[in-house]
Formats: structure tokens, sequence, C-alpha cells
């Protein structure tokens, strides 16, 4: 089975756009004041955002309208869909930002994490973490313990020896001093030490009990490849779905690397709130044009509980929060359509739930988000009563 990601010309498109109106905003602001509540409706961010992008937009047109009339040509009109996904990929990159600056800021001091110019992007609307970290490895002007920490964090071997070389004896000396201890930490200083090179053959044989995934995240799309045998590669799945910072792109990274035999090798040893972890990670931007094929070719692993998390995600999180990157309600009417009837009923016995679902499943297109969202709040205060 091939689950590889490949981004639509709309999906780069979008993205770029997308990227373009988010430089617009201070970054430095975004990174520390986007959602600080992750789980409150953004109405002003939306509002803000929209303001923001239907006046590129409407400039944008104006431009092309005003060049085709010069041409004699017929201008067609930018589709509403298209411009609420623009603003919803718009938010989607502003929390990337945060969620980079969130998870750096341990690694980094505060005063060394200025963003302009530093941020590398994908073309599909996500950043570009590996090289993102280099571009502060390779700035001479912040602490070379920052450096190393991340250098280690990325395994970026070739600046990793570089400044190894360039500290004095002093500062080798105190590296363990200066950097948080792990498993991955000592074996790239006696590599160093050593000047040799990681032995991944050994290494597979040897970390099958997982002290080596411990606190070892963010360069797990690097050495993932490098581990040999489905064992060790289900070990460090099972530790990447364990740990709330694992990045989505990350996670799906690893799975495309795996065949249909192996991950389901993998995915029978997980728990279910873990498979649900799976599963979630394709309901993240770019990722959710993927979501029901990869639902569909594993959907054996989706018992009710995973399902009835899935559908409580879209409900209360994608949907009445206001996330616009994908229209949730469409995806998540075809998650149902494509689930066994036992499963569905299930969900049923959460009147909660069922009660909401029903009415996404019978909300007439286009999606009326604020009927939705005063039917939510009835709701609750009945509830309270």
């Amino acid at each position: 089975m091939n689950i590889r990601f490949r981004p639509t010309l709309q999906v780069i498109a979008c993205s770029r756009a997308a990227r373009g109106v988010l430089y617009t905003f201070d970054l430095e602001i975004l990174k520390t004041k986007f959602m600080i509540y992750s789980n409150v409706r953004f109405d002003d961010y939306v509002q803000y955002m929209e303001e923001k992008v239907s006046d590129i937009v409407t400039k944008a047109f104006q431009h092309v309208f005003a060049t085709s009339r010069a041409r004699n040509e017929q201008c067609l009109n930018v589709k509403p869909e298209v411009t609420k996904q623009l603003i919803g990929v718009v938010m989607t990159s502003a929390l990337e930002v945060r969620n980079w600056y969130q998870w750096h800021r341990r690694m980094l001091s505060e005063r060394n994490i200025y963003l302009k110019n530093r941020l590398t992007w994908f073309s599909f609307g996500i950043i570009d973490r590996f090289k993102t970290a280099r571009n502060f490895v390779q700035d001479e002007k912040l602490n070379i313990f920052e450096r190393f920490h991340l250098a280690c964090k990325y395994y970026l071997e070739t600046d990793l020896k570089m400044l190894w070389e360039n500290m004095s004896v002093d500062d080798k000396a105190n590296i363990q001093e200066r950097i948080p201890n792990s498993r991955s930490l000592e074996i790239q200083l006696r590599m160093l030490q050593r000047n040799s090179t990681i032995d991944w053959d050994q290494l597979s044989l040897t970390e099958r009990k997982g002290n080596f995934f411990n606190d070892n995240y963010e360069g797990i799309r690097y050495y993932f490849t490098k581990l040999k045998g489905q064992i060790v590669r289900c070990q460090c799945i099972t530790s990447a779905v364990n740990y709330p910072g694992t990045h989505h792109f990350d996670l799906y990274s690893c799975l495309s690397r795996m065949d249909k035999g192996e991950i389901n090798f993998t995915l029978d040893r997980l728990r279910s709130e873990k498979l649900f972890v799976i599963f979630k990670s394709f309901l993240h931007w770019p990722l959710q044009s993927m979501f029901l094929k990869f639902a569909l070719n594993f959907k054996q692993y989706i018992d009710s509980d995973v399902l009835r998390n899935l559908i409580q995600i879209m409900l209360f999180e994608k949907i009445e929060i206001g996330w616009q990157d994908c229209q949730y309600n469409i995806l998540l009417k075809s998650l149902c359509f494509v689930m066994p009837e036992e499963f569905v009923d299930h969900v049923k016995k959460d009147e909660k739930v069922y009660s909401v679902l029903k009415r996404v499943l019978k909300n007439p297109m286009p999606f009326d988000l604020e009927e939705y969202r005063h039917y939510i709040d009835n709701y609750r205060k009945d509830r309270l009563c």
C-alpha cells in the first residue's frame, strides 16, 4: 500500500499564498500570542484573517480583472470556499509558528528565538524543521552549546562535527552539564569522541527497549530510516505516539516508510487510545486528503472508541472552533458512511456526541457554522439546567 503524500498544485498554491499573508503579521507576536487557549473558538483571529485575506484577494482580483478586460478576456470570480480555505491555511501556518516556538524555547534562549528569515517551509505549508534547525545551528552569533544541542536533536551530523572541532577542551568537558542528558546525546558524544559514525545496525539491536527514543522526537524523520527491523521500528512508533509533542507530519513520514504488513505489525501492538493518535495525525494540514483512504485501509483498527474519538475531535475541535483548512463536515459525513453500522450505533449511546453529530449530518450545504454553534450552545445550556 502506498500512503505517500503528494501535494496537489492547489495545496501548494494555497500554502504559498497563506505564507504570504502570514508574513504580513509580526511573527514575534504570533509565536507567543496566537491561540493561547487552544480549545476556544477563535472568532477574533478569524475575523482579522478574513479582513486581511479579503483585502488581498480583492486587490489581486481587481488587478487580474483589469488585465483581462484590457485583453478582452473573461475573468472568473474567486470561489468563496477557496477564500475560506486560504484563511484556514493561514491559521494552520500561524499555529505551526507558535508550536515551533513553544517546543524550541526549551533548547534556545528566549533572546535567540528571532524567527524572521530563519523559518524554512515545505511547499505544502508546514515548517521544515530540519532546515530551520540548521539555520539556527549555523548562526555563529548563538551560544555554541545551544547550537550543539539543536544539532544533536536533529542529527545534523556534519554541523555537529564542525561544532565539536571548534569547541575548546573545557567546552567539550562541560557539555553534559550544559545540555540535558539523554541516551541519544550519549551515543552522539561517543561518536564524536571516537571520530566515527553511529552504527545503526548495532543500535537497532541494542535499543529495542525504548531508552533511545525517550525525549528523542525532533530527529525521528531522519533516524527512523536508519533503523533496521520491524521490532525496533515498531518501538519507535510506539514511543512517538506516547509523546504529545510528536509532530503529525513526522509521524506520517515514518508510516510512509513502512509497507502495509509492517504498519499492521505496529498497529496490532497499540492500545485503542494510541491508535486514535495515529488516525488523528491525518486530520491535520495538509494530510486531510489522505485521512479517508488511510482509515479505509486500516479500518480493522478503528473500534467503536477510536471512531467516537475521531468524531468528537471533528465536531468540537475542528468544526466548532472554526478550522477552515478542510471541509471537516464533509469529511465527517464520509467517515460515518464507510464505517460499520454497529460502530455508529455505539456512538449513538453517547447522547451528547450523537445529538451534535446528527446536526452536522443533516446540515445542508453550504454549512452554516453559526447555526451549528448556536445549537451546541443551547444543548449545553439545557444539559446544565
